[in-house]
């Protein structure tokens, strides 16, 4: 987040030894809200069509996507799951930890 190793790391981390060596006590200006932005994707425009395309394009006989947590997930990848023509295909599996 605008270089900033550690934006979610709390004030009381950031300003202690080693970490006040290359971060300031607060996260760069709006980094936090980028962060928590309920618009903000998983993947990226370009990683989720090439994401899309291999599953689509696989002649694989069962497709398993795993995410760590199904609350990395924002509205609209949600929707995309949803609309994805392989969600409900017999051979394909979407799930989480």
């Amino acid at each position: 987040c605008l270089g900033d190793l550690g934006p979610t790391l709390p004030t009381s981390v950031r300003t202690t030894f080693p970490f006040n060596q290359f971060l300031t006590p607060n996260p760069p200006a709006g980094c936090l809200a980028a962060i928590n932005d309920p618009a903000r994707t998983l993947l990226g425009p370009v990683q989720k069509a090439k994401f899309e395309q291999d599953l689509l394009n696989s002649t694989a006989q069962y497709k398993m996507v795993v995410l760590p947590t199904t609350s990395y997930l924002s509205a609209a990848e949600e929707k995309m799951l949803d609309a994805n023509p392989l969600w409900g295909h017999p051979n394909c599996l979407f799930g989480s930890e």
